[in-house]
């Protein structure tokens, strides 16, 4: 086979190495770093349906799941002041960059309740 790949002027592809993944800097006591996601899901008559969840990120409780046929940074920021009610506010907020969270009303409320965004 070796011999094959010679005569053609063909090399095995050297392998690449791979670069490690950091580990993202996590939480060290409860309610530090919450997480939130939305998620999509649809019913029997094809009607879509999303779900705002909110995660502790260090003890892993849900610490919200908002059903709905949307979801608005209004929305999102009316969950997180019921669950300022009920907990300690996070010092961070982790989320990726959907538009119900890089909204302006979003952003005005995390400056106005001292939590950052991770």
């Amino acid at each position: 086979m070796q011999r094959l790949w010679r005569e053609k002027g063909l090399q095995r592809p050297t392998p690449r190495k791979q670069k490690r993944a950091r580990p993202a800097e996590g939480s060290v006591r409860p309610h530090q770093v919450w997480a939130m996601d939305v998620q999509f899901d649809a019913t029997a008559d094809g009607r879509r349906l999303k779900f705002l969840n909110v995660i502790d990120e260090d003890s892993r409780l849900c610490q919200a799941i908002r059903l709905g046929r949307r979801c608005k940074a209004r929305d999102v920021v009316a969950v997180l002041e019921k669950l300022i009610r009920l907990y300690p506010a996070p010092a961070f907020i982790r989320s990726d960059n959907g538009p119900e969270f890089i909204a302006h009303a979003l952003r005005r409320w995390s400056e106005s309740s001292g939590t950052g965004t991770a």
